[in-house]
């Protein structure tokens, strides 16, 4: 487990509502067939991607009832080959949120997977 990864942290519904409000202008603006992919980073190397990923996953779950998004997410494991044994290094969280209305569903949840399989080495 990492260090503070799991620590309680007060729910602030105004970053919540920041969060959605970004999202929903994305799509007003450039409309309802793009599509918008979250990466939880650990850029300033304080390692709380897999906090960041159930955050998100938690104001995105309040704000669901009133929006029409859908949230895919996966759980990328990162391998490294050391001393000729593949290990899991690190995992990285990506989700994909589609505006309800988007009718390339099937292809863009098939391009996420490319985008997985990218991530995760397996081409």
């Amino acid at each position: 487990m990492r260090l503070n990864e799991d620590k309680k942290e007060p729910f602030d519904c105004r970053v919540m509502n920041t969060v959605i409000n970004i999202i929903t202008e994305f799509y007003e603006s450039e409309g309802n067939d793009c599509i918008l992919i979250f990466h939880c980073s650990d850029d300033w190397g304080q390692d709380k991607k897999l906090k960041r990923a159930k955050r998100f996953d938690l104001w995105f779950g309040h704000a669901s009832g009133k929006f029409s998004f859908k949230k895919y997410n996966e759980e990328i494991d990162i391998h490294e080959i050391v001393d000729g044994e593949d290990i899991v290094t690190d995992k990285e969280y990506l989700s994909l949120i589609l505006e309800g209305g988007n009718k390339n569903i099937e292809m863009v949840l098939d391009e996420f997977q490319e985008i997985k399989n990218h991530y995760s080495g397996d081409k």
